[in-house]
């Protein structure tokens, strides 16, 4: 094939921009199949997700931590996923069961994000490059930062599903009655896969209803979708559940990927830059009527976003409904234009290279994948010291999966929450605090990890005052310490 061929083969190719943006859409999630590997969350939901196939039990997160001292009520919120996480796991094994859930949101966020974004753009050969580089970049930073083996995953998937079913029925493309399943399917699966998040249901359905129905109809459906909440299998106390922890500021303290944004941070930077560029596109947005519900949800997963990053997530759906509502067709009225466009390129270059940057020092997040951190030599010691009682061990941050012990803090932040502020204060308050905790709990055994600054805001192992504490106390053993792992025993103890 000759150079004229080829340059032809190109042309034709990038003239084609919707098969340019699938097939951009399918990269960009694919490649993030590396990131999120070793989230800890994945081993005990999936244990939660094998008792309720196994035995049909949902009460089974205790069975993975000793002592009931500190530990909370719990409700399984997130039942469903984890009945998902757990065919994977045991379908392909511990490591290959999160790269099957990585690939299966993946897969999913192509098609539905496919799909959102046509339904809007209509016609893509009108879709300005400026458009296209921005949902590059949202679609970039978002699999590559956000996409984990998580429950609030398929939220956002549903997020995207509510808002098209929507607009449908709102263009006359489906009746009432596909409406009206639609809606109650999307609820239902959304309220077992992962309640704390459906509220945005009753929040944007609340938003179009304010803005373009306003009719009993639909508002009787909403009472409706609100009655089907209770199609779980905790009924009433699922929806008290979520109700008393929708405000729990602690959350937001002690788990970085729950606080507020900040510009101290790289994520914080991203972020911003992302909120800019859509509120540049919101602005250029046809200001007629039915658009305002979409200027209505910006505002408010703007708040929601700058609230918690986490909430960032939401920002997602309707970021893009900006991005292709507010396009750039003329950019001869736009006085920067010479430097903005640029501007736009180089900054999803940059993105690339620190992302890059960021994996290579990551060692594509197998540092974070359990299985692959410790040694025979720390396995063994572990397995002979937990293998009669598991009392007094502080494991913090770290499961070992495939060793038989309870844990002290794994599991879920409302069922652990009191002893995730305790575990804070040991490990980062005075060393009485230190003291305090150790007492309370009666702990003898600590595992300690290094932390990548990369991937938290808490000071790294050595800059704790856990791991001085041990260190310079003589009633303590350093049994182990590679640099990434540090394992310490209370010398009384056998």
């Amino acid at each position: 094939m000759g150079m004229k061929n080829i340059n032809a083969k190109l042309k034709e190719f990038t003239a084609n921009k919707e098969y340019m943006f699938f097939i951009s859409v399918l990269f960009m999630f694919i490649i993030s199949t590396v990131v999120g590997l070793g989230d800890w969350d994945y081993y005990w939901q999936s244990y939660l997700g094998k008792e309720i196939v196994t035995h049909g039990r949902f009460d089974s997160l205790g069975d993975l931590i000793w002592g009931t001292k500190g530990l909370g009520h719990y409700v399984d919120h997130e039942w469903l996923t984890n009945v998902f996480f757990y065919l994977c796991k045991s379908t392909f094994g511990t490591f290959g069961g999160v790269v099957a859930i990585k690939l299966v949101l993946e897969s999913l966020f192509v098609f539905v994000t496919f799909y959102f974004v046509k339904y809007f753009i209509k016609d893509f050969s009108k879709m300005s490059w400026f458009t296209y580089l921005a949902c590059m970049v949202s679609m970039y930073c978002f699999s590559m930062m956000l996409l984990k083996p998580k429950a609030y995953d398929f939220s956002v998937l549903f997020t995207m599903l509510l808002i098209i079913s929507i607009e449908k029925y709102r263009a006359n493309e489906k009746t009432f009655k596909r409406f009206a399943i639609d809606i109650l399917l999307i609820t239902i699966l959304w309220n077992n896969m992962h309640s704390g998040s459906v509220i945005l249901v009753f929040v944007i359905c609340g938003l179009y209803w304010l803005f373009w129905f306003r009719d009993v109809k639909t508002l009787l459906l909403g009472i409706g979708v609100l009655g089907s909440l209770l199609i779980n299998p905790f009924g009433y106390k699922l929806i008290a559940f979520d109700v008393s922890h929708f405000s729990d500021d602690m959350m937001k303290f002690l788990i970085s990927e729950w606080a507020g944004l900040s510009l101290s941070t790289y994520g914080g930077k991203v972020f911003a830059l992302l909120l800019i560029i859509a509120f540049i596109h919101i602005m250029h947005m046809d200001r007629k009527q039915e658009n305002w519900v979409y200027f209505a949800m910006y505002i408010l997963f703007f708040l929601l976003a700058v609230n918690s990053r986490r909430h960032f997530l939401y920002m997602y759906p309707i970021a893009l409904i900006t991005f292709v509502l507010g396009q750039y067709e003329d950019l001869k009225k736009w006085p920067i234009k010479s430097l903005f466009a640029p501007t736009l390129v180089i900054t999803f270059i940059s993105i690339w290279i620190n992302m890059l940057v960021w994996m290579t020092y990551a060692d594509f997040d197998k540092q974070y994948t359990m299985q692959y951190i410790y040694t025979d030599e720390l396995r063994d010691m572990l397995k002979a010291d937990l293998e009669e009682n598991t009392e007094g061990f502080y494991d913090g941050h770290v499961f070992i999966d495939g060793l038989e012990y309870k844990s002290f803090l794994i599991g879920a932040f409302p069922y652990v929450k009191e002893r995730s502020w305790d575990a804070y204060c040991m490990e980062y308050g005075s060393p009485k605090d230190t003291e305090e905790v150790i007492e309370k709990y009666g702990l003898n055994k600590f595992l300690l990890i290094e932390k990548s600054r990369l991937a938290f805001d808490y000071p790294v192992m050595r800059d704790t005052n856990l791991y001085a504490y041990l260190k310079d106390n003589s009633d303590y053993e350093c049994k182990y310490d590679d640099g990434r792992l540090a394992y310490f025993v209370k010398k009384e103890v056998k």
